[in-house]
């Protein structure tokens, strides 16, 4: 074998290690935020998915139940940007809602008010063909103080005595963290 042909022969071998080591180089500028906005990219506004909270709402009672829940970005949101989850939940079970993180600022058990305020029907108890209404009197769970992405809030409806009237049902809500 010649020289040249050696050479040639070795460049050849080397020629997928030398792809291999500048494909390194260009993946890790393409993940460079600079080389982004020499392209005319703002890596700004490439945002990654933030994940959900799940509402659970959980009947503890031997009645059927509706519950509803307001979800805003954030405390200063209209009613524009609100989303309204109901579940209409059976005796004994448990149904859940997820929602995605940014839309998910404010969580408050009610439904859906010109002002989202605290005090407006969160659960509607349906006892003997007739409903009682009951309302949430807690404060609105904001997300960082209360809560954060991935957590798990549970609206759970108890029977705290023995007659059907609005006294005799109990809303408790609590969050359970996330993985």
């Amino acid at each position: 074998m010649s020289g040249n042909s050696l050479r040639l022969l070795v460049m050849l071998a080397g020629l997928p290690l030398l792809v291999l080591i500048g494909g390194c180089a260009i993946g890790a500028d393409l993940v460079n935020p600079s080389f982004l906005s020499a392209l005319g990219l703002d890596p700004a506004t490439i945002v990654p998915s933030q994940g959900r909270t799940l509402v659970s709402f959980t009947n503890g009672t031997q009645y059927e139940a509706t519950f509803s829940v307001v979800v805003t970005p954030d405390l200063l949101a209209s009613a524009n940007e609100a989303t309204l989850g109901d579940a209409d939940v059976a005796a004994g079970e448990t149904r859940t809602l997820p929602f995605d993180c940014p839309a998910a600022g404010v969580i408050v058990p009610g439904d859906l008010s010109a002002e989202l305020a605290i005090g407006t029907t969160a659960v509607t108890v349906v006892v003997d063909g007739a409903e009682v209404a009951l309302t949430y009197e807690g404060s609105q769970l904001q997300a960082g103080r209360d809560y954060v992405c991935g957590d798990v809030i549970e609206i759970r409806l108890l029977q705290v005595g023995e007659g059907i009237g609005a006294d005799d049902f109990a809303i408790q809500v609590r969050v359970l963290p996330g993985r």
